[in-house]
């Protein structure tokens, strides 16, 4: 079977993954609990069971984040009890690959600050990234939730072109990455509205072209052509953008204004590997045309 079709099968169906329920602080599951024992080691296992490598880092990168990391222990150190510590402690982990460790800060966190929509919006993230989907959205509703109680501050990225810039707010990383722990379970009419909400809060187009990028495969996995071209009608080339070029790029792609073949050698790193996030874009956009083979290879 090619892996395309193993992929719409793994995305498409809520069977695919299972997992138990159990009750944590305030309700919430207890996340660490109910991940596998693989995940202790950070061993991270794709949706077709193959372990993914762990993070990789170019030169003195992970030196440099190693550092970034001791600082934000020692801050937690001192002051275990401060929101801000405790989750910039464990961004800085999870920044390094240690996905268990920041989760297991975030899930303490929680003992501490059980209503905070901060720390359930960064573990929900987390465990995207540890394929616990349904963890994730159980934190990520509950996120949604709290947050409507606060104000929607700004958020700084961690790395990328925007690093320590406001470019994101809290409430959009919550709805955002809440669309992909649906679209990733197969939930996908749940995904589009989670994603309406955060195009609602994005004020600014990097926010907006990554939102529309999920926006418009989530409509195409459902079959709604017309509605996915919808969303292309305001996207151009001349869109501001801090750090989501390649979510623009993807978006031009299927508009027809930027050919695959450029958009690959755009993707297309020094090892021969593309950049997964380009990758999968137009991985999608050759099984969107019929090319099943070409969008194997792609996503291989």
């Amino acid at each position: 079977m090619h892996h395309f079709l193993l992929l719409s099968i793994g995305l498409s169906l809520s069977n695919c993954i299972q997992t138990e329920s159990s009750e944590g602080t305030n309700g919430a599951p207890d996340s660490v609990a109910l991940l596998s024992d693989s995940l202790a080691t950070d061993q991270i296992m794709s949706l077709l069971g193959e372990p993914l490598p762990p993070k990789a880092f170019e030169g003195t990168e992970r030196m440099r984040r190693e550092r970034m990391l001791a600082r934000a222990k020692e801050q937690y150190e001192q002051n275990p009890d401060s929101l801000e510590s405790i989750i910039w402690y464990g961004r800085r982990l999870a920044h390094l690959g240690r996905y268990s460790e920041a989760i297991t800060v975030y899930s303490d966190g929680l003992t501490r600050h059980p209503d905070s929509h901060k720390l359930l919006r960064h573990r929900g993230e987390a465990l995207i990234t540890a394929r616990a989907f349904d963890q994730a959205m159980h934190d990520l509703e509950n996120a949604a939730f709290f947050s409507l109680m606060e104000e929607n501050e700004k958020e700084l990225a961690v790395s990328g072109a925007g690093a320590n810039k406001p470019i994101r707010n809290i409430r959009f990383s919550i709805w955002y990455h809440l669309g992909l722990a649906y679209y990733l379970r197969g939930n996908f009419d749940k995904a589009i509205s989670a994603y309406k909400k955060s195009l609602t809060e994005s004020d600014n187009d990097d926010l907006r072209v990554a939102t529309l990028a999920w926006l418009y495969r989530t409509y195409i996995r459902i079959g709604n052509q017309a509605e996915a071209d919808a969303l292309l009608e305001d996207v151009s080339p001349n869109m501001r953008l801090v750090e989501n070029r390649d979510y623009l790029n993807i978006l031009l792609l299927f508009k027809k204004e930027l050919s695959p073949e450029r958009l690959y050698e755009l993707a297309s790193r020094r090892d021969n590997s593309l950049d997964p996030t380009v990758g999968y874009g137009l991985a999608n956009y050759y099984a969107l045309q019929g090319e099943i083979q070409t969008a194997s290879e792609t996503f291989d």
